[in-house]
């Protein structure tokens, strides 16, 4: 039981006992046990859904293991900032044993992972959160076929989806060998070619 301070005529120690005990003597005047409430402990955070097409929301869950006895401030981490922007803090009201938020997740090229961690008194639970490319359809429209072997033919892609304005390439094929790429803009992609195969062309 380790001296904690010596206070002008008073010495306090502390007893690593369950529940913790406080001892407060005041040399010959009184002896006093006090329980001590030990720190609330941090126990999950969570991510919800833990897959999102980007540019869809997932909400965060931090939980402590009871009511907090006062308003908690839970520190958070993104492995990613530019893809799920987590704020660097977080509040665990009094009263309360959780605190959630919903964050915006940006677009993607291509499928992401974003490590999320919470960290209070030197619990850090962490969780994964999936960012993936929207799911699109495709359509190809050419300029004209067949052509003349030789001449020019402009293959248009309109690519859709249901969670808003597509980016990035398409990729342009003739058969399997790839041909060019065109960039999405507006919905479209253009690539113009003149060195294409049958049975685009004729002679």
């Amino acid at each position: 039981m380790p001296d904690v301070a010596n206070i002008s005529g008073m010495e306090l120690n502390y007893d690593n006992a369950t529940p913790p005990l406080l001892h407060i003597g005041t040399f010959g005047r009184g002896f006093w046990d006090r329980q001590v409430q030990s720190d609330v402990v941090l126990q999950s955070l969570t991510l919800k859904p833990i897959q999102v097409v980007g540019g869809q929301y997932a909400l965060f869950d931090v939980t402590i293991d009871r009511p907090a006895p006062r308003d908690i401030t839970i520190t958070l981490t993104s492995s990613n900032p530019s893809i799920y922007a987590a704020p660097a803090s977080v509040t665990i009201s009094q009263g309360y044993s959780d605190a959630a938020l919903e964050i915006k997740t940006s677009t993607v090229t291509s499928r992401q992972l974003v490590t999320v961690a919470a960290s209070y008194n030197q619990q850090t639970p962490s969780a994964v959160l999936t960012v993936t490319l929207a799911p699109t359809a495709t359509k190809v429209v050419t300029s004209k076929t067949p052509a003349p072997f030789g001449n020019p033919v402009t293959f248009t892609a309109a690519v859709t989806s249901s969670y808003g304005s597509p980016a990035g390439t398409v990729t342009f094929l003739d058969g399997s060998s790839v041909i060019g790429n065109g960039t999405i803009s507006g919905g479209n992609a253009v690539f113009t070619t003149s060195t294409l195969s049958s049975p685009w062309c004729k002679s």
